[in-house]
């Protein structure tokens, strides 16, 4: 992926998210972009999330932790907004190891869904050493 400046700066943007995590082992930000602006930004924490829980039946088939991932905590407070068309708006997530190479971030299968539910079609993660973009088809 050719990262232009805008990129470069939402992906910044998640990275200072992913700092304020208080995930003890991995630290992830995420930012929604919508029209060329941060909507809504958000880390993974150790705190549980009824949603979170509901949405774990895609990634395990016993009842487990249901602590919020990043792009939870970034989606929620858009999820029931009129003003925003989720075909248009565009997550960064970003995640780095320890010694600051970059990490894969790819959305889980939870996380995948809710995406999926809301209509949202462009993904931008890192990956190990490098950045990912995606677009989801529907």
């Amino acid at each position: 992926m050719k990262l232009t400046k805008s990129h470069r700066a939402y992906f910044k943007a998640a990275k200072a998210i992913s700092e304020l995590s208080d995930f003890p082992r991995v630290k992830i930000g995420c930012c929604a972009v919508y029209k060329h602006k941060i909507v809504s930004s958000g880390c993974n924490s150790m705190k549980t999330n009824p949603t979170q829980k509901r949405l774990n039946v895609h990634r395990f088939s016993v009842d487990t932790p249901h602590t919020t991932h990043a792009e939870l905590a970034c989606l929620l407070p858009l999820i029931g907004r009129k003003d925003i068309d989720f075909g248009g708006v565009s997550l960064y997530i970003y995640r780095e190891y320890k010694s600051g190479d970059l990490a894969l971030a790819r959305p889980c299968a939870s996380c995948e869904a809710l995406i999926r539910s809301l209509g949202i079609r462009n993904i931008y993660y890192t990956g190990n050493k490098s950045y990912i973009s995606e677009e989801i088809i529907y």
